[in-house]
């Protein structure tokens, strides 16, 4: 690993590392609110008219936007060739509000896809080009763009009719085999049951991993963001237990996934929005999709024991972000319907709770609206812990997941352009440019001063990892060289030997203040042709 120091502009090897810095970080907490009447949304609120309460508590609002998706975002400016970048729509400054839709794969038995399916299809031609913005992302081992953002439904049929159900090998829970010898039943039923923990575990990880750079991607987009989560079944249990069983019995602990994901989701504003692909199934009367069940994020649902699995770790994730679980119902078109009315004009206000405040317990909010007869509904809560640098074991793991995931990390803006050389051997010139209003520094005397991570990956076709390397970047720029920093990106140029069967690279950097994180995936250049001398 290396070590560079910035200073004023220019990179250089550091003789050694830095002192860490001291710093004192402030939280500002963010509620995105949705308030709807008899006749659909409110608009035109004020911040006057809103009242936020943390654990009783009121606080003064320093933060205020509207979200609206009837606004239409500005085209994208094209990039040179050999220049890519994470951010989806470079010159895009609208405040809209989006929706994704998370198609899930591995979670989802066969039939159930095919129902999911169809009922998605005949949802997309009824979408109103001028307002409702959506994208189809799917949970298929990682997650992968099926189609961004839109309001073309054309496209997005397009994309969507391509798609395939497959058969999760792991979902076909009842296959036995009988032998009539006992102890030859035992030893092959014992078998299938430590393949499926097995399998389900590699599906717990793989979905919280799924969440995590969701929520990555889309950090860089303002205000509320509405998924859609489309499933069979939930893997996990949400805030009851977060381990299961491996198939030696043990538990096996999914906490640190657990925790990335949700402060990715967090971070990035995200309301999910579980629908149960698995349409008309038995349940108690008053776990219906149209019910008024009320859920606390915090205590263990307790539902009748005939209530299908997955059900409360649905109804949690729901409360907890705001968002809204959809079950028992053959209208999955109807749901995504009604999460893109909550999209329609969405309020985000910010708090900075006293330091004295941050107990590391949930806190409940309550926000009130001077409207008469008016439904309110937001997140029910957040943990009230101080924000701090993550640890190295906690970088190290976000670098990892990060590198590994197939959608790009866009709470640092990056653009990178790239170049390759023949002679005297195949090399690539990566010219990273961050955009620094994006990276925590802090003010010392005459310097700005903060400190990154910074990893590069080379793959192959099929998504193995070749080669990759890891660097650490200490910014110190004087005034000056911040400002123009400011205006022009902060560059970071690094060389590299591609390795044989290398077809895309994947360029990290990491906020080791703040933990935020950009990522990109770029193809890898072919040499230019050198010609050859008669």
């Amino acid at each position: 690993m290396h070590k560079y120091l910035l200073i004023a502009g220019f990179l250089t090897l550091a003789v050694a590392q830095e002192s860490p810095v001291i710093r004192t970080t402030t939280r500002l907490v963010q509620v995105s609110v949705i308030v709807r009447d008899k006749n659909g949304p409110v608009e035109g609120l004020k911040q006057e008219d809103f009242q936020v309460f943390d654990q009783g508590k009121p606080q003064k609002v320093a933060l205020f936007t509207v979200a609206s998706s009837k606004a239409v975002p500005a085209a994208a400016g094209k990039l040179p060739p050999g220049t890519y970048t994470n951010r989806p729509d470079p010159d895009s400054h609208s405040s809209g509000s989006v929706t994704v839709v998370l198609i899930d794969l591995i979670n989802t038995g066969f039939r159930d896809q095919a129902f999911a399916h169809h009922q998605l299809m005949k949802f997309l031609r009824t979408l109103d080009p001028q307002q409702d913005r959506i994208a189809i992302y799917v949970l298929s081992g990682g997650v992968y763009i099926l189609h961004d953002f839109t309001q073309d439904p054309d496209h997005l049929l397009q994309a969507v009719s391509k798609l395939k159900a497959k058969a999760p090998r792991d979902l076909v829970r009842d296959a036995r085999i009988e032998t009539g010898v006992p102890d030859l039943d035992y030893a092959v039923a014992r078998a299938l049951d430590e393949f499926q923990a097995f399998q389900t575990i590699n599906r717990v990880k793989a979905t919280l991993a799924g969440m995590e750079g969701i929520g990555n991607h889309l950090a860089h987009l303002p205000g509320r963001k509405n998924l859609v989560w489309i499933s069979g079944s939930f893997p996990f249990s949400i805030g009851v237990d977060d381990r299961i069983e491996d198939a030696s019995r043990n538990k096996v602990d999914f906490g640190d996934d657990a925790a990335r994901a949700a402060r990715a989701l967090n971070q990035a504003n995200v309301a999910i929005y579980p629908i149960d692909a698995r349409g008309l199934i038995a349940m108690p009367d008053l776990l219906t999709a149209s019910s008024a069940v009320r859920v606390s994020p915090m205590a263990e649902l307790r539902l009748p024991p005939n209530t299908p699995v997955g059900i409360d770790t649905m109804q949690i994730l729901a409360a907890r972000t705001g968002g809204r679980a959809f079950f028992n119902t053959n209208d999955i078109g109807g749901a995504v319907r009604k999460v893109l009315e909550d999209a329609e004009v969405t309020y985000t206000l910010g708090f900075y709770p006293d330091s004295s405040d941050l107990d590391k317990k949930y806190h409940e909010l309550k926000v009130k609206v001077d409207r008469p007869h008016v439904d309110v509904r937001h997140r029910k809560g957040y943990y009230a812990v101080e924000e701090k640098s993550p640890t190295p074991q906690e970088m190290v793991a976000a670098m990892r997941s990060t590198l590994a995931n197939g959608l790009d990390a866009t709470g640092i803006t990056l653009t990178v352009r790239t170049d390759a050389t023949a002679a005297p051997q195949p090399k690539l010139q990566l010219k990273m440019t961050v955009d620094l209003a994006t990276v925590s520094l802090e003010h010392q005397q005459e310097f700005w001063t903060g400190k990154l991570e910074m990893a590069i990956g080379q793959f192959d076709d099929a998504g193995k990892e070749l080669a990759s390397s890891k660097d650490e970047v200490n910014l110190k720029l004087r005034d000056q060289s911040y400002q123009q920093a400011l205006k022009t990106g902060l560059t970071l140029p690094k060389e590299i030997v591609p390795r044989a069967g290398a077809t895309r690279i994947r360029v990290v950097v990491l906020d080791r203040t703040t933990g935020q994180l950009g990522s990109l995936s770029l193809p890898v250049p072919k040499p230019p042709v050198v010609p050859v001398k008669p």
